[in-house]
């Protein structure tokens, strides 16, 4: 009797990020061996540490700007005041008078923009050694997650292989639904992708 072999076992996408060999290491800068397929940067993920820490220096520096000026309104007249002497001063060739004093509000804008990145760099640089440690952290973890990953990922690689030759090789109906039967489960427990590469 002849049993039709079961199609397409093998055929699921799996994630490989290099072509090492599954036993090979990469050892980082505390020592600590990971997988050498593992994608996860240290100084990526310190930098993007950096990045959520200058954008919450920027919020700290509105806030504060606002704090100011609603506590001294007379700010807002020094800022307008300096905008236009920096209009008059920069476009002297300027004449007609709704250019230079829209030219003037995008100065004074430029001045508050620029008391707002000053004030964000030094929250940034203030939190610069927390911002490192938090981004090793960070790296750390999610480096054993990707290892545990990449290490189930072979083993279901293996498994599907099995299973297919398995179905190719059967010889009776029984041993076709076997492998059916262990396909199904192998789909059923797929192996996941760490939840912080599905969020990006």
């Amino acid at each position: 009797m002849n049993i039709n072999t079961v199609n397409s076992f093998n055929n699921v996408k799996y994630v490989n990020f290099t072509k090492n060999s599954a036993s090979a290491k990469k050892t980082g800068n505390n020592g600590i061996q990971h997988d050498a397929e593992n994608p996860i940067s240290k100084p990526l993920e310190q930098l993007d540490v950096v990045k959520a820490s200058l954008i919450a220096g920027l919020g700290f520096g509105a806030k504060a700007v606002c704090e100011i000026v609603f506590d001294d309104t007379t700010i807002i007249e020094d800022a307008f005041n300096a905008g236009q002497k920096l209009a008059n001063k920069n476009y002297k060739n300027v004449q007609h008078s709704g250019k230079k004093f829209a030219l003037g509000l995008a100065s004074s804008a430029a001045i508050i923009i620029g008391v707002i990145g000053v004030l964000a760099g030094l929250y940034a640089a203030f939190n610069a050694p927390k911002s490192m440690y938090k981004g090793k952290v960070n790296a750390h973890k999610k480096a054993e997650e990707m290892d545990v990953y990449l290490a189930s990922n072979r083993i279901e690689q293996d498994l599907y292989k099995q299973v297919d030759n398995a179905a190719k090789e059967a010889q009776t109906q029984e041993e076709l639904e076997k492998a059916r039967q262990q396909y199904t489960v192998l789909k059923m427990a797929k192996n996941e992708m760490p939840s912080f590469v599905n969020n990006k």
